[in-house]
């Protein structure tokens, strides 16, 4: 028998049957997987509170020929992650990152960082104190950008007018404080107010002030984000922004996103 062991963060979880389990998890070296879990309702032994979501713990598996589902024999719960599940606002914001993990993580890809920074997350929102809002479009920026669908926010997607440099020897071309942009979710790029024309469904507008605000946040290290002050209004634009551009190109919408807006409403 060839048993495999992983640590992992516990993503979904389905019932199955009047005792069994379906479970999906992101593995520590960043691939996402499926297992059946039998008897996870009723074994306290095997499974005893290491199949909660969110959890952080080391799983014993083996592979069966015929199905990409592998057969879970043993979870052993390593952080609960009990502050998480106390919290609506944490809770649903974890939903939805672990929904956008499962939908855009290619299966048998491996992207270890993926890994990083959602178990990075993770631990931020488990410790006491209420949930960050700006940590959402913070996260999503940074998801996008891992799975290759990194939003184009530093110049006008049309016209190529900058709106901050990229390097910092590279002049910054000037720019009216009260210049409005919008953000493009079909193709995940910034557009001028001249290049935007009439604003349509799939167009966002983001102030220069939110927008400079933005670039400055995603190009810190994430350990600084949690520290970092937002406004709301800030923090609303980005947020509809970013959340068309990943419904449009997941094409679909997600139903987690809409238990968080819900909740942060």
């Amino acid at each position: 028998m060839n048993i495999h062991k992983t640590t992992a963060v516990i993503l979904k979880k389905i019932p199955y049957s009047e005792s069994d389990m379906i479970v999906w998890w992101l593995a520590g070296d960043g691939r996402k997987q499926g297992g059946f879990a039998p008897s996870a309702r009723s074994s306290q032994k095997r499974f005893a509170g290491g199949l909660d979501l969110f959890t952080f713990v080391e799983l014993l598996y083996q592979e069966r020929k015929g199905t990409e589902l592998v057969l879970l024999q043993n979870a052993s719960l390593q952080n609960g992650m009990e502050g998480i599940r106390k919290d609506l606002p944490k809770f649903a914001s974890a939903c939805y990152f672990s929904e956008m993990i499962l939908e855009f993580l290619q299966e048998k890809q491996s992207l270890p960082a993926v890994f990083g920074i959602f178990w990075h997350f993770l631990q931020t929102i488990d410790r006491p104190g209420p949930l960050a809002p700006h940590l959402i479009p913070l996260m999503e920026h940074q998801l996008l950008t891992l799975f290759g669908f990194r939003p184009s926010l530093s110049a006008c997607g049309k016209c190529g007018k900058k709106i901050r440099s990229a390097e910092p020897a590279e002049p910054v071309q000037p720019v009216e404080p009260n210049e409005r942009y919008f953000f493009d979710g079909r193709h995940g790029s910034i557009l001028c107010s001249l290049c935007a024309g009439p604003v349509s469904v799939d167009s966002h507008p983001l102030s220069h002030e939110s927008l400079t605000h933005l670039l400055k946040s995603v190009e810190a290290n994430p350990s600084e984000w949690f520290s970092q002050g937002w406004k709301t209004d800030q923090v609303a634009q980005t947020r509809r922004a970013f959340e068309y551009f990943i419904q449009y190109t997941a094409g679909k919408p997600l139903k987690s996103l809409r238990f968080l807006s819900q909740i942060l409403s």
